[in-house]
């Protein structure tokens, strides 16, 4: 009789167990291997700025879509553009790997795909839902400057964050764009554009490069070369 109490309380037991068992074995499905990450935009923490940081309420008119990018390290990358037609804010949830240093990256297109608004952060996931404020600049180069010299042109602007470099776009005409200017590629402030007709009119716009694409154009400058006056004697 002991023996069959003995018995049936292990195998209260080993039901017990194995339910504990397959509890914690769901808690390690597939899906709890990810993270639930809301990245919110176009809400009073989303930003861009011209001179300086500012913060918005809204998304601005110009841009027409929003190119979310996740990398998660030797693992994938996540990629969706959403469109921004009829919307003041948007608000986009992943499913993400867990794990350390998950990067987020934000890009605000407009209806060329020119990146106009670029921002990131990189976060750690543990399976608790995560929400994003990502603050996103502006990527067009500002204070862009032409100051003309014999048969010469020097154009600077200011530094663009995590730019990986420059294009100039350049005409005798103003109007300038990528469209109809002549580029010249890969270039870094300040640039001398030599070879130029003293007396002639030169026109210019500055892009910022990245690896995921190309900003629009900054303002147009313009400069004139000229002759250098004779030393006095």
């Amino acid at each position: 009789m002991d023996n069959y109490y003995l018995m049936k309380k292990l195998y209260v037991i080993f039901i017990l167990v194995s339910f504990l068992t397959s509890i914690n074995s769901c808690g390690n499905s597939p899906a709890s291997q990810t993270t639930k990450v809301t990245i919110n935009l176009g809400e009073t923490k989303t930003a861009s700025y011209s001179d300086k940081l500012l913060r918005i309420s809204s998304i601005p008119s110009d841009v027409v879509s929003i190119r979310f990018t996740i990398l998660v390290p030797n693992m994938m990358t996540i990629e969706r553009t959403v469109s921004t037609e009829g919307k003041t804010t948007i608000s986009e949830s992943f499913e993400v790997p867990n794990g350390d240093d998950r990067y987020f990256l934000v890009e605000a297109l407009d209806v060329s795909y020119n990146i106009l608004y670029r921002g990131h952060t990189s976060t750690d996931l543990n399976g608790m839902p995560v929400t994003l404020d990502i603050l996103i600049a502006s990527t067009i180069p500002t204070d862009v400057q032409a100051n003309p010299g014999n048969e010469q042109v020097t154009i600077s602007w200011s530094e663009v964050s995590e730019a990986t470099s420059y294009n100039i776009y350049w005409a005798t005409t103003a109007g300038v764009t990528k469209t109809n200017g002549t580029k010249i590629t890969n270039v870094t402030s300040p640039y001398i554009h030599t070879g130029l007709t003293n007396g002639t009119t030169y026109y210019y716009v500055v892009t910022t490069v990245y690896d995921t694409g190309e900003s629009a154009e900054s303002a147009e400058v313009s400069a004139t070369p000229f002759n250098l006056p004779p030393p006095p004697p």
